[in-house]
């Protein structure tokens, strides 16, 4: 099953607030839009559509940094996230994804597309208690669930996992620089 088919069938239970970055199928947009249980929806960085007036636009884009103040605490249920689109920015995301979201973050791509390890993936969202992270390896690629329903995150370990995670990537792109 590819990645379009599983999502439109991911799509089509889902229900309250969705939020998808980097969705690049107009076959799930579609879905997205048929589903009378969702009530808003936010597609960041997606796929260009076309509005009323016939003028191709492309959807919001706010700085992923930014994020978390835009959208607010808990206010999202279900997040959609290509791995690509996020694929700089694993550091402030992580953090930000639990703080915004209520019950699940499914990531989809391919698998060169996640740059860290699974292990460093894995770890740093189970930080954070009662989280759940299952790995689903498709056709295309994989798809990553993370469940994080009463997850819960404070502000000082917030700080203190970012410095660590800042250094953890020096020291990697250190050995890097070193190797070649």
């Amino acid at each position: 099953m590819n990645h379009e088919k599983e999502l439109k069938e991911i799509v089509k239970g889902l229900k309250g607030n969705i939020m998808a970055l980097g969705l690049d199928s107009k076959l799930v947009l579609e879905e997205i839009e048929k589903n009378k249980q969702i009530e808003n929806y936010l597609l960041l960085d997606c796929i260009e559509v076309m509005p009323i007036d016939g003028k191709k636009r492309r959807n919001k884009k706010i700085p992923l940094k930014k994020l978390r103040k835009k959208v607010g605490k808990k206010r999202i249920d279900t997040v959609i996230c290509r791995l690509s689109s996020i694929d700089k920015y694993f550091k402030y995301f992580i953090r930000d994804s639990i703080y915004m979201t209520k019950h699940e973050i499914i990531y989809y791509g391919k698998k060169d597309e996640l740059t860290i390890d699974k292990e460093e993936f894995i770890k740093r969202y189970q930080r954070y208690k009662n989280v759940d992270v299952k790995f689903h390896n498709t056709k295309d690629g994989m798809m990553i669930y993370v469940k994080v329903n009463g997850a819960k995150n404070h502000m000082i370990l917030d700080l203190f996992y970012f410095v660590r995670d800042s250094f953890y990537n020096a020291v990697q792109l250190f050995g890097d620089y070193l190797v070649q």
